[in-house]
């Protein structure tokens, strides 16, 4: 590995998300990831290009300190890069290496139109579990759940593969966003057992879908999103885990509160990210109906994925 981690994939998070003569608007996923193809169009970056950095992974201080190692290195301007943070814990990390930014969410670009309350859907596990078999999702945590849905298919992005507890459906079926839907909405509780990762998309699938979550205490911005009326925050043993779920279950949650909940907030962020990309756009004297921008070019998570020959002829490459 290099000085920098970068994207393991081919193809990666990039989105060329506004583009007009006067300028051009970016989104992109995390700092460092993105060395590679920086590296190789830095000289082509426009003074009119701007960049909104959604983070996909806590932004620890050794995040920020290696990113600002980066842009160092590189000659970028730190004033055309706006960190969208997960919370306060990241925007201070990184404020002290002058990067600039306000908290907006990862999990604030999730579709909500995806993942809804399905009451048609019967609730046959007690909990569900929705992570890949890396080590760093501590599985084990869930081993004393004896009604227990696993979702543990699809790409674990070169991680060590771990062991998973015993479930009552099969632990290793990929499943696309209506599966995920139909399995979350079968469920009385979801799980989020990582001690550090991002916002993680699976823990406001649940909350969107109307289910209560228990959590480990955790880094990454998952716990902005929760209250007191809709998880619980255990420590990180088994019995704990399994203790929580049936606390949970036994409070009975309303779950369209817990939907409404997360939307209300879902849509706070957005009015922010609307606000600056407003205020982004009149500095380049570009005049649009920002709203209606927004509304029009919306898609779940915000991002495409590109490889790296396409995102460089983006610059000229």
């Amino acid at each position: 590995m290099g000085k920098f981690y970068t994207w393991p994939n081919p193809a990666f998070p990039f989105r060329l998300y506004f583009n007009d003569p006067k300028c051009r608007i970016f989104i992109i996923h995390n700092l460092t990831h993105n060395y590679d193809w920086l590296r190789a169009a830095k000289d082509s970056i426009r003074s009119t290009d701007f960049f909104y950095v959604t983070l996909a992974w806590h932004f620890s201080d050794h995040l920020a300190k290696t990113g600002s190692i980066m842009f160092k290195e590189l000659g970028l301007d730190i004033n055309q890069f706006h960190i969208m943070y997960n919370d306060l814990d990241e925007e201070i990390a990184g404020a002290q290496y002058g990067f600039r930014g306000e908290i907006i969410n990862h999990n604030t670009w999730l579709d909500e139109n995806i993942y809804k309350i399905r009451p048609e859907i019967e609730k046959i596990y007690d909990a569900i579990y929705i992570a890949r078999r890396s080590e760093m999702k501590r599985h084990f945590l869930a081993a004393d759940i004896e009604n227990l849905a696993l979702v543990a298919g699809g790409a674990n992005h070169q991680n060590k593969i771990c062991n998973i507890p015993t479930s009552k459906n099969d632990a290793a079926l990929s499943l696309d966003a209506e599966g995920i839907s139909n399995i979350l909405n079968a469920s009385r509780v979801g799980l989020c057992l990582s001690e550090t990762e991002g916002a993680c998309w699976s823990s406001s699938e649940c909350l969107l879908s109307g289910v209560p979550v228990v959590s480990t205490h955790s880094q990454g911005g998952r716990s902005l999103w929760y209250n007191v009326n809709n998880s619980l925050i255990v420590e990180d043993s088994k019995a704990a885990v399994a203790s929580g779920v049936q606390t949970i279950i036994n409070k009975n949650f309303d779950a369209a509160s817990i939907r409404s909940e997360h939307v209300k907030k879902q849509n706070f962020f957005r009015d922010r990210f609307k606000s600056h990309l407003s205020s982004t756009l009149s500095r380049f004297k570009v005049a649009i109906k920002v709203d209606e921008y927004f509304k029009d070019h919306f898609v779940d998570k915000m991002y495409t994925s590109l490889h790296l020959k396409e995102v460089l002829k983006t610059f000229g490459h």
